[in-house]
């Protein structure tokens, strides 16, 4: 069973490193979402035109989710409609028929039977989109969730000493309050996070650190003792920082794929508001959206105190600080101090700019994914080259520095890893539920991994609700028994 648990394990978490992969290749040119018409109806597609991952993956699946929602729910509505002024109907001659007979205290008071009798009827109709006209209440539920984060976005992610990323995240941040500069405001921190992937990847244009570390990471396998230590912490670091991206990148862009589905169910659940035995399932239904909500709100707020501290570990130029930068070393330095023999194997770029400058379609592809560096001089195959390392008489106390910086490093991502999981669950509990709803299992699915999709499979094989409870629909929305 335990074996079986691990291969759950590794294939959930490879299925979801293939899945952003695939995101990111297959788009096709500013980090957006945009719709338009064809013959088999209405298509949404990603638009990327930049060096970056978390950023586009969260703005393009952000945007999907919203775009997606508003027809979805005009056509959930339309075809529920009738079921719940049926429910109403219903409703209204059980109310009738206790006044009817004289019963001195209705199950409810008359003005709450109003009340939620006008809120289903303002659900039902394709979520208020009728009644507000040109701003529904189901696309003002995502503007919550943006003007929630862009509130904290500038007080957060301003950096310090030694924050060389902070630059490109303050970048990001445009005075205005137009949909544009919202979604680049709340774009900040995953473009922080995707500045300290590419220097430390290459997946940037400016990627000398990468091809250091890649570099110094292969050949200090075959450089001692001290080197097999380098070697075994870079890759741990190269993973790590990948598991970094994984679990925060998958919190928040859940958050807005379960807010579009539960939005576009709205019609289903608004009728079990007038019910007291469906009550429970329209209260965690509730409770799901207001979750969607805050969760992202909090992560971000999380990622604003720890990216600017990795970001100073990694690039704080002071010389005492034993960041990576300082250790390594920067530009030509590293390539001549490490580098003593021909590599066994070379793989160069192209240095020809028109080419990058005009590539489209799987040329921009082979050119943002296969060419990252995109200045040449790309050795990439130094990660695979058995060479030795030579720094002079000093050797052992640089590797100790660099041992020590990626120490530090290790540690902060650790740190900033493992917290997501108790973010992610502290928000569940800040907005009141209780963490067994669909989106709530949903949204912290990888947080930890561990035998979650083993337990899943094994609810799903007894016949039970995958998501927790004995099973119906009520227990696979969080609702009560």
């Amino acid at each position: 069973m335990k074996q079986g648990s691990k291969i759950y394990q590794h294939a959930h978490l490879a299925y979801a490193l293939i899945v952003m992969l695939c995101v990111v290749i297959m788009s096709a040119s500013s980090a957006y979402a945009f719709s338009y018409t064809s013959p088999t109806g209405t298509v949404i597609q990603c638009d990327i035109d930049e060096h970056s991952i978390a950023s586009n993956v969260v703005l393009c699946i952000k945007k999907a989710s919203i775009l997606t929602a508003e027809p979805l729910l005009a056509e959930v509505s339309a075809a529920f409609l009738p079921i719940t002024m049926a429910a109403l109907t219903l409703a209204l001659t059980l109310l009738g028929a206790q006044m009817a007979l004289f019963e001195p205290k209705p199950d409810k008071p008359i003005m709450i039977f109003l009340i939620r009798f006008g809120v289903v009827l303002l659900l039902a109709d394709n979520f208020g989109s009728t009644f507000f006209g040109d701003a529904p209440l189901s696309r003002t539920i995502f503007e919550i969730m943006e003007e929630m984060q862009a509130s904290v976005i500038p007080v957060l992610y301003q950096g310090g000493e030694g924050a060389v990323c902070s630059a490109a995240a303050q970048s990001a941040q445009p005075s205005g309050s137009d949909s544009a500069s919202l979604n680049a405001i709340t774009n900040t921190p995953w473009v922080y996070l995707d500045c300290i992937l590419d220097y430390v990847f290459g997946f940037g244009r400016d990627a000398t650190l990468a091809a250091s570390l890649f570099g110094f990471v292969g050949s200090a396998l075959a450089s001692g003792s001290m080197g097999t230590m380098v070697f075994v912490m870079g890759v741990t670091l190269i993973f790590s920082l990948l598991t970094l991206v994984l679990r925060t990148v998958y919190a928040v862009v859940a958050c807005y794929v379960f807010a579009a589905f539960l939005i576009v169910l709205a019609p289903i659940f608004a009728s079990m508001l007038m019910f007291t035995y469906t009550q429970p399932m329209f209260k965690a239904w509730y409770q799901n959206i207001v979750t969607c909500i805050v969760v992202p709100f909090v992560m971000v707020c999380y990622l604003g105190v720890g990216l600017p501290i990795l970001d100073s570990f990694v690039f704080n130029p002071d010389e005492e600080s034993n960041s990576l930068v300082t250790t390594l070393g920067q530009g030509e330095e590293i390539t001549e101090t490490y580098r003593n023999e021909e590599p066994i194997c070379s793989v160069t770029s192209r240095s020809d700019f028109e080419f990058f400058e005009e590539a489209q379609g799987f040329g921009r592809m082979i050119r943002d994914t296969l060419v990252p560096m995109n200045t040449g001089a790309n050795d990439w195959c130094g990660f695979l080259n058995v060479n030795t390392v030579d720094m002079g008489p000093d050797q052992i106390k640089r590797f100790f520095d660099i041992a020590l910086s990626l120490l530090k490093i290790l540690f902060i991502v650790w740190l900033i890893t493992s917290g997501s999981a108790l973010v992610v669950d502290m928000a569940v509990r800040l907005a009141g539920g209780s963490g067994r709803g669909l989106a709530t299992t949903a949204i912290s699915a990888s947080l930890p991994l561990q035998g979650r999709v083993e337990s899943m499979l094994r609810r799903a094989g007894q016949g039970q609700s995958m998501f927790g409870g004995g099973g119906g629909i009520g227990t696979l929305f969080g609702g009560g028994r």
